[in-house]
Order: C-alpha cells, then sequence, then structure tokens
C-alpha cells in the first residue's frame, strides 16, 4: 500500500459557506427594498453554493449559518445547511462546521468561502483548493487588501479561521500562505457596498445574483 502523500488534484476537501441571517445581512446596501435585499443575498449565496458543488475538489458542501430558515433552495442544491448550537461567533461556528466535517472524513481539506463572492468561478476555487494544498495553509484576501475571502488548511485540526477586522493581517501573522492567483478577481470581490455590487456585475456574477441584479432600478454606483 503506497504511502505517498497525495497531489495537489487528489486532495478532496469540504467547503464551508458562512452565510449570515439573510433578513439582517448586508445592511449597508441602500437599496430601495429590504426584500430585494434579502433576495439578493441568497441569490449570491447560491450562486457561491453552486460554484462549490460544481468544483471537481470539492467532497462536501457545508453552509454554515445561524438559523436554517429560508435555506431550503441551498440545501434542495445539495449543500448541508449546519447551525452552531453554541452560538460562538463566525469563526468559531467555522471551526465547529470543519469538526463536523472532518467526523465524516479526516482526510478532507477544510476551506472556507464567504458567501457573497458572486463573481467567483469553477477554475478560481479550483486553483486556489490546489495552491492551498501545496502550502497546507493558505488565504484568499479580498479586493480591499485588508479583509479575507477564503481560508484553507490541509489539516483540518489547522484550519483556524481569522474573519473580521484586519483578517489578512491576522492570518499572515499566523502563518497562513497568502496566495496571489491571477485573473481571480471573482474569488476576491466581496459585495459590502453598492460599489462592491457595481464591481461584481461588471466582472460577471453568476445567474442567480444576475436575475437579481437586473431587478434593480437605476445605475449601480
Amino acid at each position: 500500500m503506497s504511502t505517498e502523500p497525495l497531489q495537489p488534484h487528489e486532495v478532496r476537501w469540504a467547503l464551508l459557506v458562512p452565510l449570515k441571517a439573510p433578513v439582517a445581512a448586508k445592511s449597508r446596501l441602500t437599496l430601495a427594498s429590504a426584500l430585494l435585499r434579502t433576495e439578493l443575498v441568497l441569490a449570491m449565496a447560491a450562486d457561491v453554493t453552486a460554484v462549490a458543488l460544481r468544483c471537481p475538489r470539492v467532497a462536501l458542501v457545508l453552509v454554515v449559518a445561524e438559523s436554517s430558515e429560508g435555506l431550503e433552495p441551498l440545501q434542495r442544491m445539495g449543500a448541508t445547511v449546519v447551525v452552531d448550537p453554541s452560538g460562538q461567533g463566525l469563526n468559531g461556528s467555522l471551526r465547529y462546521a470543519a469538526g463536523l466535517a472532518a467526523a465524516r472524513d479526516h482526510t478532507y481539506g477544510i476551506a472556507s468561502l464567504v458567501a457573497d463572492v458572486a463573481g467567483v468561478t469553477v477554475n478560481q476555487l479550483t486553483r486556489a483548493l490546489d495552491a492551498s494544498a501545496s502550502a497546507g495553509t493558505a488565504f484568499v484576501p479580498d479586493v480591499a487588501g485588508r479583509g479575507t475571502t477564503f481560508v484553507a488548511a490541509r489539516q483540518w485540526g489547522s484550519f483556524l479561521p481569522a474573519y473580521g477586522l484586519h483578517s489578512r493581517r491576522l492570518h499572515v501573522e499566523a502563518g497562513f500562505t497568502e496566495l496571489v492567483l491571477s485573473d481571480a478577481t471573482g474569488l476576491r470581490l466581496d459585495v459590502d457596498t453598492i460599489a462592491d455590487l457595481a464591481a461584481v456585475s461588471a466582472v460577471g456574477p453568476g445567474p442567480r445574483t444576475r436575475s437579481v441584479l437586473a431587478r434593480i432600478d437605476g445605475p449601480l454606483q
């Protein structure tokens, strides 16, 4: 029996998608309708989930949420919704979900991808996972250069995400490799403001996000 380490393309990943409650998320998006904002949050999450499910490196997709309410469309797509019963915050809940994934298969690599990078592609995610398998622990910074959109660890015990204020600096200080991938704007472009939404629209979001954007009156600026 061979004991040679797996090549990056052979590593199977559990991909965690953290999602805030849609009704409370993206309060800085000054859309005319709170209902439309909720629909946009779910559409972006669905597009990210769809990319994860199509990624050839991903064996398991877990949506990590505060509640399963309203997330049936993601479950029907093939994702599993995980609710942390202790409510220990984003990073703690991601660690909780990582433990659940490891309990299914301890050989999984663990990665997390924020739910609002609606322009991410399967190719971008695949390259990030392969680079992470080689690096051991890695992250992708957001386009602003302060935050983080993607965190990964080849061994689940090393999956120690530090999302939040100054997360890029925190991941660097923790020894995570910062991935510099060409043509990967969609992976780095998260949405917090109308300007971000305009940028995602220009990059080309997934079909569900495009459908909601088509119903927004006026320019995105």
